[in-house]
């Protein structure tokens, strides 16, 4: 009995020998195709990480602001309490207000910046890579129409 892999070996009705045949474009396509878009995937993956990242450290500095705020407002507070001072409610709501719409804006600028560097991103999916390699990201100009 002979092996069926030898170059002698031929297929059936057709006259050629096994190992004159490649694999087939059309029957390795769906494996090409799939991991293409795994690569994709990997990528987005990668630029969502980031742009969250960018997103938390902005948002951090946003509590740190916060809280400043916060202790500024005490400070005042008890300062004018150890001088004698009167203290004014309607003063102190109206800071506490500001503080309240400065802390809302750097929130609003924070989740912008991080939105501005995800359409960056999406404007060119083949140049995003590792944290490493991040400085080569796409300028903010540069935007595909849709995400």
């Amino acid at each position: 009995m002979s092996k069926a892999t030898g170059p002698e070996s031929k297929v059936p009705g057709s006259g050629a020998s096994f190992n004159d045949h490649a694999p087939s474009p059309l029957m390795t396509l769906p494996y090409t195709e799939l991991s293409k878009v795994l690569i994709r995937a990997h990528r987005n993956a990668w630029a969502l990480t980031e742009v969250n990242r960018t997103l938390l450290d902005s948002l951090r500095g946003v509590v740190r602001r916060q809280q400043d705020l916060a202790m500024q407002i005490t400070e005042q507070a008890a300062a004018r309490a150890r001088k004698g001072e009167p203290i004014n409610p309607a003063e102190m709501f109206d800071r506490a207000a500001d503080a309240v719409r400065e802390i809302g804006q750097a929130c609003i600028d924070a989740q912008l910046c991080a939105i501005r560097q995800l359409e960056a991103q999406a404007g060119q999916p083949a140049a995003i890579e590792p944290p490493s390699a991040a400085a080569s990201a796409v300028p903010a100009g540069q935007r595909r129409g849709s995400v």
